[in-house]
């Protein structure tokens, strides 16, 4: 089974007005609403947004992506922004950077409240190397892990081989919780593909790529027919 998540691409509050009334009408395109907070200046805005999102009846998965892992948050910054907003927001699945942070008693906390926890990598350069991204997998499930998500520009068709390669392993090793995508136009497969080669989750949009080699949820939803 592969759910749809569609990424928001919202700059502040005005901008998800608008973005809040296209997903009433996308609604059935998509199971999962991403909240980029990274895209915002200020918490209490980005509060007040993820109550609004409570509208939709959709489960919300929050993403601060600091600018070593391609997006626009501060790494400085990102544990202490993760501890505040997962406290006094709320999500149903919270994405935290497997390099930035991992500690015990935090992840417990936040599963204790009822927030499954997302574990993810990306390198926007390239593919690592079989054995550290699969360690890197492993890690993330021995760090109690909800959702374990991988996500690389590949350079050539081989890197791709290898993602879809390690996918299939990694569902018959844990289940149907591994996410691993191959950025870009050449990775596009990798957002599309049915069983046994789909991740957990594929991530689309309602109009603009917010990363590389996004599709539009109307198409994703042509390709997974409400979680078939």
């Amino acid at each position: 089974m592969t759910e749809i998540v569609v990424t928001l691409s919202s700059r502040n509050l005005t901008e998800l007005q608008q973005e809040l009334k296209d997903l009433h009408h996308a609604r059935d395109d998509f199971d999962i609403l991403e909240f980029r907070g990274d895209y915002f200046e200020d918490d209490e805005e980005i509060i007040d947004a993820l109550y609004g999102l409570r509208e939709l009846n959709k489960r919300i998965l929050y993403t601060y992506r600091t600018e070593s892992e391609g997006g626009y948050g501060s790494d400085d910054d990102y544990v202490s922004h993760i501890k505040y907003i997962s406290a006094h927001a709320p999500l149903d699945i919270l994405d935290i950077q497997y390099n930035s942070y991992r500690e015990a008693a935090f992840i417990s906390h936040v599963k204790s409240r009822g927030i499954d926890v997302l574990f993810s990598h990306h390198d926007f350069l390239k593919t690592p190397n079989k054995k550290t991204i699969q360690s890197i997998i492993d890690g993330m499930y021995e760090s109690f892990a909800d959702y374990c998500k991988v996500a690389y520009m590949p350079t050539n068709n081989e890197d791709v081989e290898l993602l879809f390669e390690l996918l299939k392993q990694n569902k018959e090793k844990y289940g149907n919780m591994i996410i691993i995508i191959a950025m870009g136009e050449r990775g596009k497969i990798t957002r599309v593909a049915k069983a046994p080669y789909n991740s957990a989750f594929t991530y689309g949009c309602l109009k603009t790529p917010q990363a590389p080699g996004q599709v539009e949820i109307k198409m994703l939803r042509e390709v997974y027919q409400h979680n078939e």
